[in-house]
């Protein structure tokens, strides 16, 4: 500041009446007869009316009035105040009561930096740190401003982005309070009272100088000794798409932090967390003593008004060593390239403000993969799949669709999901029986998303991995479990090549059990040779896209990971178990020995021999998914050995508790279905031989036998699954598509299930109530336009889409039609990104305690291809994850869903074409009936299968001097 200007401010402030400077104290109380406060107006825009100090206006005493007419709408008004210099306090808070006819008016103060001029006014730089806005008009309100360290750093952002600043500034101080604020045409009056700022500590100018020349050197001086920002030091590189770690292939497993205690997170095998503040010592602190690693969203450059700022108009400050916890930084989930704040400028900020470490960036985005790819190095791609329609196997093709669309040999990862989907979960408050996910349903995502080529993982939570719950309990050791495995596969799948998917076989599952239309059947006596036989065609058909392996190479052999991604796992896994798998390896490698992994026991080898196209290896037993090492080095086979024999004991506690944790809740849901009259025949003798399986692994446990406790715990949890599948596929059997009830598409919602279909069983047909959307006979277009049906298209490049009434129809003259094709004489695009067109229907209103029953009828002519979502029908009640699929060509078929309405709301019905090819639509009818407020759902027999005590600290009992270190 000037000489002149501060002189004068120093007087006023002298001059000013009933002012007390003591104590860590400042206040005003505007009770003496000179006003004090300024007001700065234009004179195009607006008038001083009154300002002046006024006896009885305050909230006890005096205060000072202003009155401003205004000339035209937002009008800037800015009343100012002088303050004696106080040094900037992250505590500081300066407030002042105010009482206006209008809202609107925000609370600022102007920070002052000693050591540097602004070019264009040639005073020292100053701040603007804005805090509360006035919102009770006609009424007193006191508004307070601090200076908080990150809003202070929000703006120093701001200046160094216009060059004003090369560093963090030494000093600053506060010496004026700012209320600011757009009027309205007409006058608008404004009361001022009780003016403070606390704690108060003077400011003491430290430069020798005080001019603008001397203050503009002391600016520029570099031989400061202590620096204020200095980089973080990380042993991190990201070298041709590869991420390593203290020069050692790393591969990502992120959590989510949900407020866990760090030992937890560390001992269910996490090595990053995601943090919501990477500026939360404390927090990273715990987290890194450890040994985790901290991800986190960086700042991004934001102008006054909070809106973010563009890269080539703003910058970050230089990350500091409060960053050393953050290995990578990740920018959000689900993210929109064009959403707040643009991801293109953000990322070349923040690469500019961390030019001392170069830490990767991250961003799981839903859109233009093969653009963001170009602007961050670890691309992520995920989706919530389980309780909807994509199968697993269309989850992985859907991420190699994905990770395709990505610049090559991107570096992609995926969030896997742990938990029902959001939708699925606000549907099922105050549900007694909610829909969980089964731990086999974790470890298939993992697997597809291996076999997709993903580099990194990362496990969504949104509730502590140490709840007390049966859900997180089995989360927790299956989450430990799998990450076990991905720590002995790190050298492959963090630095490998791309994976190569290869078909396997295997034979009938045990011949005890039989498969039907809808799966896999227990039958008495063992099937016979047409069975067999139709077992048979049914594998074969499915397998080629059910029976996948995925072969990562590497320079030190191969890993082959087969996985059995069955039909409708995504709803309820069958046992999906067999014996004597063979899968025939291109190549194979003429010396190369195969050799089974496990966590619980050494290597084993298996046979192998020649075959045409490759070699042919046996594998004994299939449980899901299995690892197969192909290699000739003697020493990689005795290092995997000695990783085995220090976790192999506490793998196999982690199964045997598993089993035991998921036995006692399946046996307790069986109960609960056997009680309302549903249950399965089959069950005890299943429950039996789950029971017999689980005391051997008990017995091989403390026998030390942990290759034989794992597998007999695998073999109870493929007898629970057995009986869960059965469950599943006899209450599905007469719904005409597996959405149609929400609390179908999870075993342990069954019981929900059952009530809700036998409460409207009892209403009987409800085809003479009243469709809430007469508008979906689809007869009259203007009756489409006048009840408001929207209509969306994709504005993609090669293809052409329309929405219309179409003069094919199942009942009546029309249906509605929505087709994309490719452009005449144009490519054909291989994959649809995004749905070419969309149809929303109009809004209607449900009440708490109704179900809502949609139904329609569809038609396919052709195929739908480009996508793997073929055409999708859905509510806003429950979105996307209890859509209806219809992607395979069919003539006139119905859909039904059913929905039970948790709050009074407006919903509506979308659909999508996501792909090339027609979809017809017709008969689309909406009704909502009430329903009794209370239904039986018997409570559970306690399970004579005792339940399991279970704390997340027992995992490493076993192995207690092998803790992370």
């Amino acid at each position: 500041m000037p000489k002149l200007t501060f002189i004068v401010v120093l007087l006023a402030l002298w001059f000013l009446p009933r002012t007390t400077l003591n104590a860590g104290d400042f206040t005003a109380e505007f009770e003496g007869p000179e006003n004090s406060w300024q007001v700065r107006l234009r004179a195009q825009d607006a008038s001083l009316a009154i300002h002046q100090r006024r006896r009885g206006a305050g909230r006890e005493g005096g205060a000072e009035v202003i009155r401003v007419n205004s000339l035209k709408e937002n009008t800037p008004v800015r009343i100012e105040h002088p303050l004696p210099p106080a040094t900037v306090l992250d505590e500081l808070e300066v407030a002042v009561w105010v009482k206006s006819d209008r809202e609107g008016f925000s609370l600022a103060l102007k920070v002052i930096l000693p050591e540097f001029i602004d070019p264009e006014t040639n005073a020292p730089c100053t701040l603007i740190i804005v805090g509360d806005q006035y919102r009770t008009p006609g009424q007193w309100q006191q508004l307070k401003c601090q200076t908080k360290e990150r809003a202070v750093r929000e703006q120093l952002q701001l200046k160094r982005a216009l060059k004003q600043i090369t560093r963090d500034p030494r000093e600053m101080y506060v010496d004026q309070v700012i209320l600011g604020g757009q009027l309205p045409p007409g006058p608008t009056d404004v009361a001022l009272d009780d003016l403070s700022v606390r704690p108060f500590v003077a400011y003491e100018k430290t430069l020798k100088a005080t001019d603008p020349e001397s203050i503009q050197q002391a600016g520029k001086s570099t031989d400061n000794p202590r620096p204020a920002v200095a980089a973080a030091r990380i042993p991190v590189q990201f070298r041709l798409h590869r991420l390593s770690v203290e020069d050692r292939p790393f591969f990502p497993r992120m959590i989510t932090y949900q407020n866990e205690r760090p030992e937890v997170l560390a001992d269910a095998g996490a090595n990053v967390v995601w943090v919501p503040d990477f500026e939360d010592s404390v927090v990273t602190g715990q987290l890194r003593r450890q040994g985790l690693w901290v991800t986190a969203a960086p700042p991004y450059a934001k102008g006054a008004d909070g809106e973010a700022l563009d890269s080539e108009d703003a910058s970050l400050l230089p990350f500091g060593t409060n960053t050393s916890s953050v290995l990578f930084w990740m920018l959000g989930a689900r993210m929109k390239l064009d959403g707040p704040p643009k991801l293109t400028s953000w990322t070349n900020q923040i690469r500019d403000a961390d030019r001392g470490v170069r830490r990767p960036i991250a961003a799981d985005v839903i859109e233009n993969e093969r653009l963001v790819s170009r602007h961050v190095d670890m691309l992520g791609v995920s989706r919530h799949v389980i309780h909807s329609i994509c199968s697993l196997a269309d989850y992985r093709d859907w991420m190699i669709q994905r990770r395709e669309q990505a610049w090559p040999d991107s570096f992609c990862f995926t969030w896997i999901q742990t938990e029902p989907a959001p939708q699925v979960s606000d549907l099922a408050r105050g549900v007694r029986t909610r829909p969980m996910l089964e731990p086999e349903q974790i470890r298939l995502q993992v697997y597809a998303a291996l076999g997709a080529g993903c580099r990194g993982l990362g496990f969504w939570t949104t509730t502590p991995l140490d709840e007390d719950s049966p859900a997180a309990r089995e989360r927790l050791l299956a989450l430990s479990q799998l990450n076990l495995e991905l720590q002995l596969f790190e050298p492959w799948i963090a630095s490998g090549g791309k994976p190569e998917l290869v078909t396997f076989a295997i034979d009938t599952p045990r011949q005890q059990y039989s498969i039907g239309v809808r799966g896999i059947r227990p039958v008495t006596p063992p099937a016979s040779p047409a069975s067999r036989a139709r077992n048979a065609k049914i594998l074969a058909a499915n397998q080629s896209r059910e029976l996948k392996a995925a072969m990562i190479g590497s320079d030190r052999g191969a890993l082959l990971l087969p996985m059995w991604l069955e039909e409708n796992s995504q709803f309820v896994p069958g046992p999906l178990a067999a014996r004597n798998m063979s899968i025939i390896v291109p190549g194979g490698g003429e010396t190369a020995a195969a050799w089974e992994i496990t966590t619980t026991g050494r290597l084993r080898n298996l046979n192998r021999e020649p075959a045409a196209g490759g070699v042919k290896i046996s594998l004994p037993r299939l449980d899901q998914t299995a690892a197969i090492l192909l290699t000739s080095d003697q020493q990689l086979v005795a290092e995997l050995n000695e990783q085995i024999a220090s976790i192999q004991d506490r793998s196999a506690y982690l199964c045997v508790e598993l089993a035991k944790l998921k036995m006692a809740r399946v046996l307790e849901i069986d109960q609960t279905l056997q009680g309302m009259g549903v249950g399965r025949p089959e069950a005890p003798q299943l429950i039996s031989d789950a029971r017999q399986q689980l005391d051997k692994a008990e017995s091989a446990m403390q026998a030390g036998n942990y290759f034989e406790a794992q597998q007999h715990a695998s073999e109870a949890l493929q007898f629970a699954r057995l009986l869960q599948r059965n469950h599943w596929e006899y209450a599905i059997q007469s719904m005409p598509n597996v959405t149609s009830s929400p609390w179908a598409v999870s075993f342990q919602s069954l019981p929900e299930h059952w009530s809700l279909m036998r409460r409207i069983g009892q209403l009987g047909s409800l085809d003479s109530e009243e469709n809430l959307l007469p508008s979906g006979e689809f007869e009259d277009i203007k009756t489409l336009i006048g009840e408001h049906w929207k209509h969306e298209q994709s504005m993609l490049e090669t293809v052409q889409s329309i929405a219309e009434l179409h003069h094919v129809a199942r009942q009546g003259d029309f249906s509605l039609r929505l087709a994309a094709s490719p452009l005449p004489g144009g490519p054909v695009p291989s994959v649809i990104s995004s749905a070419p067109v969309t149809v929303v229907s109009p809004s209607v209103t449900v009440h708490k305690g109704q179900f809502v029953k949609i139904t329609g009828w569809v038609k396919i002519p052709a195929t739908i291809v480009g996508s793997i979502e073929g055409a999708l029908i859905y509510d806003s009640l429950l979105g996307k994850s209890g859509a209806v699929r219809l992607k395979a060509a069919q003539d006139w078929r119905q859909f039904e869903l059913i929905r039970p309405v948790p709050e009074s709301q407006d919903m509506s019905v979308t659909i999508a074409l996501q792909g090339l090819g027609e979809i017809l639509l017709d008969d689309l009818r909406i009704v909502a009936v009430e329903l009794e407020a209370d239904y039986d759902v018997p409570s559970p027999a306690v399970p004579s299968l005792e339940p399991v005590k279970f704390s997340p600290l027992d995992l490493r009992r076993l192995n207690p001097l092998q803790r992370r270190k």
